[in-house]
């Protein structure tokens, strides 16, 4: 609450959210990233303090495509680095990119608390665990009017190379922690046996 409604939205406007990332793909939607003006405009309404903690987690008015996430993660990797999404690998990785000043004090909290989200066994990314192999990532529920909820996964593997993050998104899935959790797990398996297997014909 001391941060404020604005500066949430500020900040969350900043990691792309809100804006096309401008991926190669048609209907792309912008989301939302509600503040005070907008909800006035809309419904002709004040803004709430609970409307404010519901922002700070994620819930309430704010819409995000499975992409932005997966963008904002991929910052918090690289060192503050905001990519253009591509699909398909380029040869000019940072084209269209954007350093955001961030300071690599923050980003390491950030890194540390992903990785024990996932290590510690109470950890609520903890299904996704690999013992070989560190994973870093954040479970995410979002409520719905009807049905389950949608169950979000996203995170990315410090150790990679090449770096890799990820977002699995289920809709009306349930809890991110049960089975968004366990497919990125199989997942990142998959990618691991498909560079063993690089590996070994390129030698």
């Amino acid at each position: 609450l001391l941060v404020g409604a604005d500066n949430i939205a500020k900040f969350t406007k900043y990691f792309g959210f809100g804006q096309a990332t401008g991926v190669e793909l048609p209907g792309e939607r912008k989301g939302l990233v509600p503040t005070r003006r907008w909800k006035r405009a809309t419904y002709n309404q004040p803004w709430y303090e609970g409307e404010t903690c519901n922002l700070s987690i994620g819930q309430g008015y704010l819409l995000v495509t499975p992409m932005q996430a997966v963008r904002m993660i991929s910052a918090v990797d690289n060192g503050g680095i905001l990519p253009r999404p591509y699909l398909v690998k380029d040869s000019s990785l940072r084209k269209g990119s954007r350093r955001l000043n961030l300071s690599k004090r923050n980003l390491d909290v950030i890194k540390q608390a992903m990785l024990r989200g996932v290590n510690d066994e109470q950890g609520t990314s903890h299904r996704a665990y690999i013992a070989d192999f560190p994973i870093a990532a954040k479970t995410g529920t979002a409520q719905v009017e009807k049905g389950k909820s949608h169950s979000w996964f996203l995170g990315f593997c410090p150790d990679a190379q090449p770096n890799i993050s990820f977002v699995i998104f289920l809709e009306h899935g349930g809890y991110g922690s049960q089975q968004a959790a366990e497919i990125a797990r199989e997942l990142i398996n998959g990618w691991r046996r498909i560079q063993e297997e690089q590996d070994k014909n390129e030698t």
